[in-house]
């Protein structure tokens, strides 16, 4: 995970974790949440506890990591820059000592098997094998270990080996150069639609503005579709539990049903209001969000 510090000289170009987002494969971000990000339209991802575990991990694991290879691990301070200014990358470990050509070691924590193979090869997500390559690009490295702590099926800890590819760092930093200069250097908004939760992030003035009314059609009828969609799927859930009958249990081929009773605790907030009115009072925070009203006007 990066510093501060670190963050800011990212945003002097693209870093590595970066890349993924610009070729289309980070699932959690798509090109237009980094441009708004990038120019400062949206402010800064906040951590979130994924985030702050990967952070409190990463010293483990690059210590794991080094025991599994017999080597010594060291943590680099500085940001490695490759050919041109805007190849920026940061990375968890490099072997031997922290310096430019030295092999890199990349830790990740995931929860998902998917994209994940034979621990020792290169058969790693596309997302971390473009990320990897980028680190090697902008650090003159040859080799990069990537130390994956996985939750998926039980906790287990592997090293994969990713080696440096000519032909796949040059793609990778075309694509790159080629984003910075047509989203950030001219300022052009990428085709991809941008998340809500980046877009509710904004800070916006308080002006209405002119919408084009084909883009209220659109949304319009893709509600209509999930409002029909959320109908056929009770309606087929339904006939699933109608068939058990009586039964808590049913199963066909490689699918199964059951019926479980769940129990939760709950905090009485509206009794305990009422009991201890005082002392709720000192526990109440405020707190706000923001709300996308879309609605049509009824005709006169």
């Amino acid at each position: 995970m990066i510093t501060d510090k670190q963050r800011e000289e990212r945003n002097k170009g693209i870093g590595s974790s970066e890349v993924a987002t610009i070729l289309g494969l980070n699932r959690w971000q798509t090109p237009h949440d980094l441009w708004l990000l990038k120019t400062g339209r949206a402010p800064a991802q906040e951590t979130n506890d994924a985030m702050r575990l990967g952070q409190v991990l990463e010293p483990t694991l690059l210590t794991l990591a080094g025991e599994r290879m017999g080597k010594r691990v060291v943590r680099p301070s500085t940001t490695f820059v490759g050919h041109r200014p805007i190849f920026r990358a940061n990375i968890d470990g490099m072997i031997g000592e922290a310096r430019r050509g030295a092999d890199i070691v990349e830790v990740k924590t995931t929860g998902m098997a998917d994209g994940w193979g034979t621990e020792g090869t290169d058969e790693v997500p596309q997302p971390v094998m473009v990320q990897v390559m980028y680190q090697m690009a902008c650090s003159s490295s040859q080799t990069a270990y990537v130390a994956c702590l996985s939750g998926a099926f039980g906790l287990s800890f592997k090293l994969y080996r990713v080696d440096w590819s000519e032909a796949l760092a040059e793609w990778i930093l075309d694509r790159v150069s080629m984003w910075w200069d047509k989203h950030i250097v001219l300022d052009e908004q990428p085709d991809s639609v941008a998340s809500l939760d980046v877009l509710k992030s904004m800070q916006r003035t308080d002006e209405q503005v002119p919408l084009p009314v084909e883009l209220f059609e659109a949304e319009a009828e893709a509600k209509a579709r999930l409002s029909e969609a959320e109908r056929e799927y009770e309606s087929a859930k339904s006939r699933l539990v109608t068939a058990l009958g009586s039964a808590k249990r049913g199963a066909a081929g490689p699918y199964s049903l059951a019926i479980t009773d769940v129990t939760t605790d709950r905090f009485d907030r509206k009794a305990f209001e009422a009991d201890h009115a005082e002392l709720a009072s000192r526990y109440v925070v405020q707190s706000g969000y923001k709300r996308i009203d879309i609605r049509k006007r009824k005709e006169a």
